[in-house]
């Protein structure tokens, strides 16, 4: 590679990993909106977590949460309040998932998400612990990094944590997918 053309995490195999992982991830859940028979609000939920996979696989790709934490670090430091950056940042984490367990909640209750189907569940509630450790990831606080960079079986507890989420959303769309396509061809349900 020729360095300083590609982003940083394209040097990294776990970045490549990660971004090829969020990319099929985001490919199955496309498909599976796309499959046949669910009811509308199934078709939704499934385009919303596509779309939103797809922007964690340019995250992961361009290492963007990178590139954001190092502007604003370089934006703390040219407007002196660098010292304050810790509890900016432990504010900051907080207003963010509090705001999400806030976003979670109302649409949970208003879209009526208990309606959908498990696997569809299953991948929506995956949506926000993926958001949450991107967040951990992008404010860059000491602590967090520690604790998401911690190895475990060579790899950072964070990224175990995404590839988990990961393996539930693939499965659950895979599920959901195979559901769908023998009931659009007049086969059982089985969810």
């Amino acid at each position: 590679m020729i360095a300083g053309l590609l982003p940083a995490a394209w040097s990294a195999p776990a970045g490549i990993g990660m971004a090829a992982l969020f990319s099929g991830s985001m490919v199955l859940c496309a498909v599976t909106a796309r499959s046949g028979s669910m009811p509308q609000p199934e078709i939704r939920a499934w385009r919303a977590v596509a779309v939103m996979l797809g922007l964690m696989a340019l995250n992961a790709a361009l290492a963007a949460d990178r590139h954001v934490a190092l502007w604003l670090r370089d934006i703390a430091h040219d407007h002196g309040w660098y010292e304050l950056r810790r509890p900016l940042q432990a504010t900051a984490v907080g207003l963010f998932v509090g705001g999400l367990a806030v976003a979670v909640a109302r649409t949970w209750r208003r879209s009526n998400v208990a309606a959908l189907a498990a696997p569809t569940q299953a991948a929506l509630a995956m949506g926000p612990v993926l958001l949450v450790v991107a967040a951990l990831r992008a404010v860059s606080h000491h602590q967090t990094d520690r604790w998401l960079d911690t190895r475990v079986a060579g790899h950072g507890v964070g990224r175990w944590i995404e590839v988990l989420c990961l393996v539930v959303v693939l499965s659950a769309a895979g599920r959901r997918w195979s559901v769908a396509r023998r009931r659009g061809a007049g086969g059982v349900r089985h969810v």
